[in-house]
């Protein structure tokens, strides 16, 4: 706290400002003292000019350019003073600060920082984490083999990190990546149709990637595998990769029976978009007996079901919410903790 502009004014509250302990022994050509001034050894003084006077340290930084994983202590000037500095973080308009990976954090305190330190992060640009992959398709065949679909990818990272108290301005967004869609489910199908059958064989397409700085790549679709049945066995489409601000859509599930069938009403699970999970792939269904060749299904059977996969889970928009003072919390999506 600054001493005061006018009034009385003792070398005492001189003492306590420059960081010294109430009643202890002083002098007035003390540096920390003299240093609240500027003023050297031995050098002309008079009271009056500790009018007004403050330990504290100012200190701003803004990040001007867009960035991944910024670390806020370790990258503060030299000027910072443990204890005393009131600090100021500012992200500039049309800045995005971002993250490598699905783990990581985009805009972390780091350490240290000590107590009588005030500080204030003011965000004008974009901060968010980065999407969680797509799933990948399952595969079923008329044996036991095959593959299950795969879950999106969980974002477990932080768009902002706090571990000390903080004064938040945002102005801008924050956001939590989003999650990666699931690959899509498959089924095996055998169709009678009186004494011929025919096998269908699924290849799930694959989950969507999830939106955010580094956005998920889209999912594999289910792998494919010879058939005593059929030859002409097509893999399902990969999900899309998802981009900054939307996630990527789910690969469309592909089949045969005899001949190649697309199944376009089951696709792997689209990506989440910022802020959001990844949806759950979809499930192979009975094909429509009207798309079927030879005319009138006699029998239908389902055989070794390959579940489709979960939507990944959304990322943090902050980690540390407790140490946050929102003045105001702006637009935020995602998690937090």
């Amino acid at each position: 706290m600054a001493l005061p502009n006018s009034g009385a004014l003792s070398l005492n509250q001189i003492h306590v400002e420059a960081g010294g302990s109430s009643g202890t022994q002083a002098s007035i050509n003390d540096s920390d003292i003299r240093g609240l001034i500027g003023k050297g050894s031995g050098a002309q003084m008079s009271f009056n000019e500790w009018y007004g006077a403050s330990n504290t340290v100012t200190v701003s930084q803004t990040i001007s350019s867009s960035t991944n994983n910024y670390n806020i202590a370790s990258s503060r000037p030299g000027t910072y003073s443990a204890g005393n500095t009131q600090f100021t973080l500012t992200v500039n308009p049309g800045v995005t600060v971002g993250s490598n990976s699905t783990s990581g954090t985009s805009l972390t305190m780091g350490s240290p920082w000590s107590s009588g330190d005030a500080v204030t992060i003011n965000n004008y640009g974009t901060i968010k984490g980065a999407g969680g992959n797509g799933g990948t398709g399952a595969h079923s065949d008329t044996s036991s083999n095959g593959n299950n679909a795969t879950a999106g990818g969980t974002v477990n990272g932080a768009a902002l990190t706090l571990t000390y108290p903080v004064t938040v301005g945002n102005y801008g967004s924050i956001y939590g990546g989003g999650g990666g869609g699931g690959g899509c489910g498959t089924r095996n199908l055998r169709s009678e149709f009186g004494k011929l059958a025919s096998a269908h064989h699924y290849q799930g397409g694959g989950g969507g990637g999830g939106a955010g700085v580094n956005a998920g790549s889209g999912g594999a679709f289910g792998p494919t595998a010879g058939s005593p049945f059929v030859s002409n066995l097509g893999p399902g489409d990969p999900g899309s990769a998802g981009t900054a601000n939307a996630g990527g859509a789910g690969g469309i599930s592909r089949g045969t029976m005899l001949t190649s069938v697309t199944n376009t009403t089951d696709t792997g699970g689209a990506g989440g978009g910022l802020g959001a999970n990844g949806a759950t792939g979809g499930m192979t269904p009975f094909p429509s007996p009207s798309s079927l060749p030879f005319g009138a299904v006699t029998n239908y059977q389902s055989s070794n079901p390959r579940p489709a996969g979960a939507g990944g889970t959304r990322g943090y928009y902050i980690s540390g919410n407790p140490y946050a003072t929102w003045s105001p919390q702006g637009t935020v999506g995602g998690r937090s903790t």
